[in-house]
């Protein structure tokens, strides 16, 4: 019995020791157990500005599927924890999309052969295009321009070809002068399209009216001043036979009548409206 015992525990230790033998790669003839190399790569993606590329992209949706040949049915490769894994040397195909101001895009690269990457892509901005809500304005007026789908926190620059006419900041028109300039805004190295702006005088001719306008035993004139617009403002001052400081003034905002008086009216009275 003792023997059968030693039989089996001799066993077990020759088998042990071949266990040994063959992890350590010392027996001759038997193949050693080796560990592969991982078929994967981590790789995090990253999208820059293509004008750009230190400019790093937030909020973009980015869309991975394998290979080159792909449909809205493919399988996508879902990342895991901000991560993608993907198979080493593989092409992928993907699609950068939701960034205002910015083109969709649709392009492949290869996965790298390293077990952790970094993938930059690349997005392209939109042609910069601009409209106004008024583009003839008179002298004095202002107007409001403003980007389709701007970037978000981008700073725009505003230009006006010609700022004896029109001056333009932070999106705002502001008529000077009569003639015509072209607005346009510029960012990250393009230009956008051009807005004419036409500016031309407030008519500023008025009427001068008198009543009475003749007649004896009268001591006063009611001057009327007419043809002005509902919404201007300023002075006019009165002047009467031709001297050289008025006799008078209104304010416009106010009353468009001036009252002249005088204890004998006989003769004749030139009045003149400034």
């Amino acid at each position: 019995m003792e023997g059968k015992k030693r039989k089996i525990t001799e066993r077990i230790a020759a088998l042990f020791l071949a266990v040994v033998l063959v992890l350590s790669g010392v027996l001759p003839g038997v193949p050693v157990a080796t560990v592969k190399a991982a078929d994967t790569t981590t790789v995090t993606i990253k999208v820059v500005d293509s004008a750009s590329p230190e400019k790093t992209l937030s909020g973009v949706t980015i869309t991975i599927f394998k290979g080159d040949h792909v449909t809205d049915e493919s399988p996508k490769v879902e990342p895991t924890e901000g991560k993608y894994i993907l198979d080493k040397g593989e092409i992928y195909t993907y699609k950068l999309s939701g960034k205002q101001g910015y083109v969709e895009k649709t392009n492949t690269f290869t996965a790298s052969s390293e077990d952790v990457s970094e993938q930059t892509l690349k997005m392209e901005m939109n042609n910069i295009s601009i409209s106004a809500d008024d583009t003839a304005l008179k002298v004095g007026e202002t107007t409001t321009v403003s980007v389709a789908s701007p970037v978000e926190g981008a700073g725009y620059t505003w230009q006006s070809s010609n700022t004896g006419v029109a001056t333009v900041s932070n999106g705002t028109i502001q008529a000077v002068g009569e003639g015509t300039a072209e607005i346009t805004a510029s960012y990250n190295g393009k230009t956008s399209n051009g807005i004419t702006i036409s500016v031309t005088k407030i008519d500023t001719s008025m009427q001068l009216s008198a009543d009475p306008i003749g007649g004896i035993d009268k001591n006063q004139v009611v001057l009327k001043i007419g043809n002005l617009p509902e919404d201007a403002t300023g002075s006019i001052r009165f002047y009467v036979n031709g001297a050289s400081e008025p006799a008078g003034q209104i304010d416009v905002a106010r009353t468009r009548e001036w009252t002249y008086e005088n204890e004998d009216l006989r003769g004749n009275f030139t009045f003149r409206a400034k």
